[in-house]
This record gives structure tokens, C-alpha cells and sequence, in this order.
């Protein structure tokens, strides 16, 4: 059960409108950002999630001994704020990962081959070399008061192995670029995706 004085925390608007400055502000550079790639289109919009009480709104306490597993986030705009961090570890790793564009799909009707469009594609060699440990990750470690922001939905991140005293503790929020986790209308309930 997520306490009401964090959700309000969640709704805050001058935090909302900090964050939505970040991501709308945000320009991809080219050549550094092919304009067919899934990371490279520009947020116009930041909103809050519909289901905050089970999927927005996360609270973290890794014990000495625990770890994360790595993950995506299906929120495009995740921020973890530290409360407490860990004596030892606890550092945030992550790889950005974001699809690749795959050649156009191509549909067949009456002998006749139509293109139906372009779709996007994970690396799953790269996402089984992440995982497996097999490569390389960046990281680093947050201390108390900490805010750090990353795109959910385009990173594979986990917390590293905690240790000594203290238990690590943090609040995640998620936000979306459109009304956030609906479909048909109906709210969506929005969690990590664990590899």
C-alpha cells in the first residue's frame, strides 16, 4: 500500500512540470540519432499514471544481501529518489537498448506485395549478453537525496548487490508522454518486465 503523503509527492505539479521541462526539452543530435530509430522522436507532452496506488509508484528497500533483477520499465520517464543508500553497492546499472528499425514488413494479397510499414526489433543478442553478464554495463552509485532519471522503457537497469548496515532505501515514479496506461478507456496496470 503506497501512503497517501507519497502519492501526493507523485502529483505534485511544480514536480511534474520540472520533469516534463526535462523530457520536452530534450534534442537528439544527428548524425548521433538516426531518425527511424524508437528513441529519437521528440516528447511533447509528460502525464502522470492512472494506476499510481500499484504501478506509478514504486518503494524500494533492498535489505544487505539483496539485488535487483534486471528489467524494462514499460514508463517511458522513470526517476528514483534515494532516501537512504547503501554502506556498500547499491549502485544503478544499465544499458540503453532502445529497438532497432526492421526492414519493411511486407504483406502479400492477390500475389501482390504491399508494404504494410515499418516495425522495431530488441537486440536479444545484446539484451542475453546484459543479462547473463557477459558484457559489460555502465554504472554508477547514488547517494542520500539523490534524483536520477532514465527512459524505462529503453534501458535495462537493475540495482547491484547491497551490502554493510544500511538498507537501501527510494521511491521510483513513472510518467508516460500521452495519458498514461489506458486502454479502451479502462486503466492499464503498468509493471516491470524482469529478464
Amino acid at each position: 500500500q503506497i501512503p497517501p503523503n507519497i502519492i501526493a509527492l507523485y502529483e505534485y505539479k511544480p514536480l511534474i512540470k520540472f520533469f516534463k521541462t526535462i523530457v520536452t526539452s530534450t534534442k537528439h543530435e544527428l548524425p548521433l540519432c538516426d531518425p527511424w530509430i524508437f528513441d529519437c522522436k521528440q516528447w511533447i507532452d509528460l502525464h502522470i499514471g492512472t494506476t499510481k496506488e500499484t504501478s506509478s509508484i514504486f518503494i524500494g528497500v533492498l535489505m544487505p544481501g539483496d539485488f535487483g533483477a534486471f528489467n524494462i520499465d514499460a514508463a517511458g520517464f522513470r526517476c528514483e529518489f534515494i532516501i537512504d543508500e547503501a554502506e556498500y553497492g547499491g549502485d544503478f546499472m544499465y544499458q540503453w537498448i532502445a529497438p532497432k528499425p526492421m526492414p519493411s514488413i511486407i504483406k502479400i494479397k492477390d500475389d501482390v506485395q504491399q508494404p504494410r510499414g515499418r516495425g522495431f526489433e530488441w537486440d536479444w543478442k545484446l539484451i542475453k549478453k546484459v543479462v547473463n553478464e557477459d558484457t559489460e554495463v555502465k554504472s554508477f552509485r547514488p547517494g542520500s537525496g539523490d534524483l536520477y532519471c532514465w527512459k524505462g522503457n529503453l534501458t535495462l537497469s537493475r540495482i547491484e548487490f547491497v551490502d554493510g548496515d544500511n538498507i537501501r532505501t527510494s521511491i521510483s515514479l513513472s510518467f508516460y508522454e500521452t495519458h498514461p496506461a489506458m486502454v479502451g478507456g479502462k486503466p492499464l496496470e503498468i509493471k516491470h518486465t524482469e529478464l
